[in-house]
């Protein structure tokens, strides 16, 4: 596999992709809020991010809006969480992030 040095390489996996067509994350740990950034090439209309607890559930979905996305894991438990990032219904990307 090879590494694809991003801002979020170390928490993400991007299939091999050129860095302007991975998305990344920050900040990570958070206390709740986060922003992801999309690959500059994206269809934000087209864009889906899926926020999983370890079990494998999916405990909140939110369309993706443009190039910097704000989202929020205020109301869930702490712990760590895996955000999943679809565009056009393809999986992209996906993150461990951790809630403190």
């Amino acid at each position: 596999m090879q590494v694809v040095p991003s801002y979020a390489s170390v928490s993400g996996t991007a299939l091999g992709m050129p860095v302007e067509q991975t998305a990344s994350l920050f900040p990570n740990p958070t206390q709740g809020p986060f922003t992801l950034r999309m690959p500059v090439d994206a269809d934000y209309s087209a864009g889906e991010v899926r926020i999983m607890d370890t079990m494998g559930n999916v405990v909140r979905t939110f369309s993706v809006r443009g190039l910097y996305n704000d989202f929020n894991l205020s109301g869930l438990a702490r712990g760590i969480y895996f955000v999943e990032v679809y565009k056009n219904a393809r999986f992209l990307q996906s993150f461990r992030v951790s809630y403190e």
